[in-house]
């Protein structure tokens, strides 16, 4: 299964390559919390939303093949 992941926001300093797009190879059906901490080895908690092919998900919702997620970091400023 593929699965397509932008981040958005600061959170990608902590992310593999520092990158805003992942594509992953998942052999069976996963939770975002699993996908996040096995693919971009980060805790799914820095994340402050997810979305899931135009829809706002939680972190145990699972996947299907060729969706497109999209990761979203707390607000950050000052």
């Amino acid at each position: 299964m593929n699965v397509k992941i932008t981040v958005h926001g600061h959170v990608t300093s902590l992310l593999p390559g520092n990158k805003k797009e992942y594509e992953v190879e998942i052999s069976e059906p996963s939770n975002i919390s699993d996908i996040i901490q096995e693919n971009l080895e980060v805790n799914p908690m820095v994340f402050a939303s997810i979305v899931v092919d135009g829809e706002a998900v939680k972190r145990d919702y699972v996947v299907e093949d060729d969706c497109e997620v999209v990761l979203v970091s707390p607000t950050a400023g000052g």
